[in-house]
């Protein structure tokens, strides 16, 4: 079993066993967050706070971040898949890849301020759903760069990037899914 292989097979294992347990942790009374929410003209107020974006929107971002892995997926299985890998499908899949990827780490870099400044409304770093929400959003912010880098600089660890965009599409959707479940679970 090749050393990317094996990483993939780990990554998926490991992320069947943490979407479970986020959705667990999420689900377990800590969701309904609606209720404690104001919303007025000025804007959303938590406890007398006020939020720097609304709860739904954040679900909307969670949103297109999962539907960026998709696409994200999807063209570099294209671009794997054709025979010829000098095609035009496959170089137009390659930079369709390639795109979805710095627009993936802008925008989840783009979030991160906003749950930085959620985060420090809330003050509920004791519950169990946010610290694995946080765990897994930090690698999402990590990844995409350090797979910009060894792409573009460390050809020796070419072998790990199918492994790291996989753990970049389930860590995404295991993030994504805590968010939705927590405000609306």
């Amino acid at each position: 079993m090749q050393r990317s292989t094996r990483w993939s097979v780990i990554t998926a294992a490991l992320t069947l066993l943490f979407t479970v347990t986020a959705a667990c942790l999420a689900a377990e009374g800590h969701g309904g967050h609606e209720v404690e929410l104001q919303r007025t003209a000025q804007g959303v107020f938590y406890q007398g706070h006020r939020l720097p974006i609304d709860p739904t929107v954040k679900i909307y971002l969670a949103l297109v971040l999962m539907g960026m892995t998709i696409i994200g997926f999807s063209s570099i299985m294209v671009a794997l898949g054709t025979r010829d890998k000098n095609s035009k499908i496959a170089r137009m899949s390659l930079w369709m890849h390639r795109i979805n990827g710095f627009a993936f780490a802008i925008l989840a870099i783009f979030i991160t301020q906003y749950c930085i400044r959620i985060m420090d409304v809330y003050k509920n770093l004791d519950e169990p759903a946010v610290v694995l929400h946080m765990a897994t959003a930090i690698p999402i912010i990590l990844l995409p760069l350090m797979k910009i880098a060894i792409t573009s600089r460390y050809r020796a660890w070419a072998s790990l990037l199918p492994g790291m965009g996989l753990t970049i599409l389930l860590l995404t959707w295991i993030t994504s899914w805590t968010v939705i479940i927590h405000y609306f679970g």
